[in-house]
Parts: structure tokens; C-alpha cells; sequence
């Protein structure tokens, strides 16, 4: 695509010596409509939106609902691992934890085969949260992806799950 831009760098970079701007035509295309990653910013900027908006999704940021659902469905996972697992350092793995302690939504139990490690377990508070959370998250999804049909849904988190085993 061919584009009329005006800059001052640019005319000088074209040969321009004075600092008046001059018009050059370039084949770039500068528009963010193509450039895929803009574009997942901008609908996570929707879906951020609408999450925030909620009172229902007060009760847990979406670092805190992420630990508790992963707790929850990975029996007895390690600091550690589920660490790993989000790409969250360690000591910032603490402080989610320690919030969701301090909550009474998990707790911290020794190892037996190896007392440095803590296994996550989620309380019957933490279920009846999670519980709670999850069924706002379902409702704050569907408002957001209501535009789409569910066959256009299934399509969408499958090319999500493309890209993501990529990376």
C-alpha cells in the first residue's frame, strides 16, 4: 500500500537540508487495523473493561481468580510449579498466595517427601468463592462476546489455543 506522509525526519532523511517538512509517497502500511497483536490488545481492552466495571468481579483480581481456579483443578500443585506454570516469579507467587491465605481461600500444606516445598490446597471458603467468581467471569464473558454466535466462540478460543501452543 502507498501512503502520503509528512515528516520532518523524513524529508531530511529524503535529502531535505532545511527543517520544512516535506511529503514523500512510501510503500508502508502504517495502519494497526493489520497488525494482529494491536488487535488483541484492543479486545482485551474490552474485556478488561467490562471486568472492571462489575461489581460481582470485585471479590478477586483476575491474578487471584487465575491462582484459586488453577489451585483448584490441579490438586496439591507447588508454589513453584503453578509459578512456572503463569510465568509469575516466585516471590510474586507469594504475596497472591499469602493474599488468598490471609482470605481463608487457600492454605499452605507441607510436603512430606520434601518440607522446602508447600503444596496449595483450596479451603471450602476458597471453593465457595472460586464458585461465585466463576459463574460473575461466565456471565462478564458472555456480555463481551455476545456479537459472536457459539460456533464463531468455539472458533475463536481455538485459534487462541493455536497461537498459545506456539509460544
Amino acid at each position: 500500500m502507498t501512503m502520503t506522509v509528512c515528516s520532518k525526519s523524513l524529508a531530511q532523511s529524503a535529502g531535505g537540508a532545511g527543517t520544512k517538512s516535506k511529503t514523500a509517497r512510501i510503500d508502508l502500511d502504517y495502519s494497526l487495523t493489520t497488525i494482529v497483536g494491536y488487535r488483541l490488545k484492543r479486545a482485551y481492552m474490552v474485556f478488561k473493561d467490562d471486568y472492571a466495571s462489575d461489581p460481582s468481579l470485585k471479590a478477586l483480581t483476575k491474578r487471584q481468580f487465575t491462582v484459586l481456579s488453577l489451585t483448584a483443578s490441579q490438586c496439591g500443585i507447588s508454589q513453584s510449579d503453578l509459578a512456572r506454570q503463569l510465568g509469575i516469579e516466585r516471590s510474586g507467587m507469594v504475596q497472591l498466595v499469602d493474599q488468598l491465605e490471609t482470605r481463608g481461600y487457600l492454605k499452605r500444606v507441607s510436603n512430606p517427601e520434601d518440607r522446602r516445598v508447600y503444596r496449595l490446597e483450596v479451603t471450602k471458603a476458597g471453593h465457595e468463592r472460586l464458585k461465585q467468581h466463576h459463574h460473575a467471569v461466565v456471565a462478564h464473558e458472555q456480555r463481551v462476546l455476545a456479537g459472536l454466535n457459539k460456533k464463531e466462540q468455539a472458533l475463536l478460543l481455538s485459534l487462541l489455543d493455536r497461537i498459545q501452543e506456539r509460544g
